[in-house]
C-alpha cells in the first residue's frame, strides 16, 4: 500500500504544482500534454507492477484487497484535496488585500 500511495500521490501532486494560486480544475489547464503523457506512462508502469504477479514479487509487494485499494487511492488523492484547499485560502487572501 505504501508503494502505491507514494507513487500515485506524487503523480497526482505533479498536477498541483503547475500553479500556486489557480485550481487544477480551472479552464485552460490542459496545455501541458507532455506532463499528461508522462503521467499516463507512469500510471501504466505502476499498474503493471501492482497487477502482474512476477513484477509484484520482484518489487516484494503483496496483493491488495479491495478495501486496501480504496484506502490507498483515498490517501493518494489527499495531496490534491489539501493543496486545492490551500489555493482557495490563498485566493481569498489575495482578494481581501486587493479589495
Amino acid at each position: 500500500m505504501a508503494f502505491f500511495v507514494l507513487a500515485t500521490s506524487q503523480l497526482i501532486h505533479a498536477i498541483n504544482q503547475r500553479s500556486n494560486i489557480d485550481s487544477v480544475f480551472a479552464r485552460g489547464n490542459a496545455h501541458n500534454k507532455a506532463l499528461y503523457c508522462t503521467m499516463l506512462v507512469s500510471g501504466v508502469i505502476l499498474a503493471f507492477i501492482m497487477l502482474i504477479p512476477t513484477l509484484r514479487r520482484f518489487f516484494s509487494l503483496t496483493t491488495l484487497t479491495t478495501l486496501e485499494w480504496m484506502i490507498a487511492l483515498g490517501l493518494s488523492l489527499l495531496p490534491l484535496v489539501l493543496v486545492e484547499i490551500t489555493k482557495v485560502i490563498i485566493r481569498i487572501r489575495h482578494e481581501e488585500k486587493a479589495g
